[in-house]
């Protein structure tokens, strides 16, 4: 018997403990003991909104797509501490 998939909803929750926002990002831009990753994809950062390009950037920050967090193939994974270090440092951040 197949199972009853009738519709559903989903409520999403905001964890403000691990959100930054506007506010957040304006007093953490002259710490030098934090690092700003842009994560967005390529595809992300070319999105228009009615038709305006918005490649807008936080200043300083570095873009490290989240896609290069991830091993290829059919079911991508995390990719170990060495190659993510490795992968940081040369998007830019001090290995410290």
């Amino acid at each position: 018997a197949r199972p009853d998939l009738s519709s559903g909803t989903i409520d999403q929750l905001g964890n403000e403990e691990v959100l930054a926002h506007g506010n957040d990002l304006v007093t953490w831009l002259d710490r030098p003991d934090l690092a700003i990753i842009d994560t967005r994809t390529e595809d992300e950062r070319d999105q228009t909104w009615y038709g305006s390009l918005r490649r807008g950037t936080i200043p300083g920050s570095i873009w490290l797509p989240r896609d290069r967090f991830l091993t290829n193939g059919p079911s991508p994974a995390l990719i170990s501490a060495d190659d993510l270090r490795a992968r940081l440092v040369d998007a830019g951040m001090r290995p410290d």
